[in-house]
């Protein structure tokens, strides 16, 4: 099948099947390692989407403890009301981030994530990064969209979405800044069953 598919010889194939029995074990590891990345993936993934979508002590508030704890910044959650075109800004000025926090279960719409950044430009000249943080995965042709519209205004776009396909890199990212988004996750005003923090380092 593979000589007749792929057009292999019968040197080819044997060459191969050599490799593959020989490195047999590494394989059968590193495809356990990815199932099991992967379940636990899926296992915060229910966790995030249990959280309140707002507050200090929903998934706004989890993000900005994860971003703080990667880059250092500290952040500022914008009150209810008209935003602007962010859920948390920095909180001084010179350090020019912010980040919009969206904890969907189902598609994010392509409407409003280009307005929040069409708003952010005109509203604040100030921003140079907006970080868009998703329960959901960013179709492809929104993800370039929305990075050519902030390239036009200055801003550049960083996207921590729920990727089908691979590693998610908003989980990715709660593994990063697992220290302090565990201390979040862990507050005595939060109440839930089941903490993100327990998933935080198994991904």
């Amino acid at each position: 099948m593979l000589a007749k598919n792929y057009g292999l010889s019968g040197s080819q194939i044997t060459e191969l099947t050599r490799v593959v029995k020989e490195h047999c074990d590494e394989i059968e590891d590193a495809w356990k390692m990815k199932q099991e990345l992967r379940q636990h993936a899926e296992c915060l993934k229910s966790v995030l989407l249990s959280l309140p979508a707002t507050g200090e002590t929903g998934f706004e508030g989890l993000i900005g403890a994860t971003l703080r704890e990667i880059t250092g910044v500290p952040f500022r959650l914008a009150s209810s009301g008209s935003q602007h075109g962010v859920d948390g800004n920095s909180a001084y000025e010179k350090d020019a981030i912010c980040f919009e926090g969206k904890r969907y279960d189902g598609r994010v719409s392509r409407a409003e994530v280009l307005s929040k950044i069409a708003e952010l430009s005109i509203r604040d000249t100030q921003t140079d990064i907006w970080v868009l943080g998703a329960t959901s995965q960013i179709a492809s042709q929104l993800a370039d969209d929305a990075r050519d519209l902030g390239t036009r205004n200055g801003i550049h776009v960083l996207i921590l979405d729920w990727s089908a396909t691979d590693l998610p890199p908003l989980a990715v990212a709660l593994a990063m800044g697992r220290t302090r988004a565990n201390d979040q996750a862990q507050s005595p005003n939060t109440k839930r069953r089941t903490r993100p923090a327990d998933y935080f380092c198994s991904v």
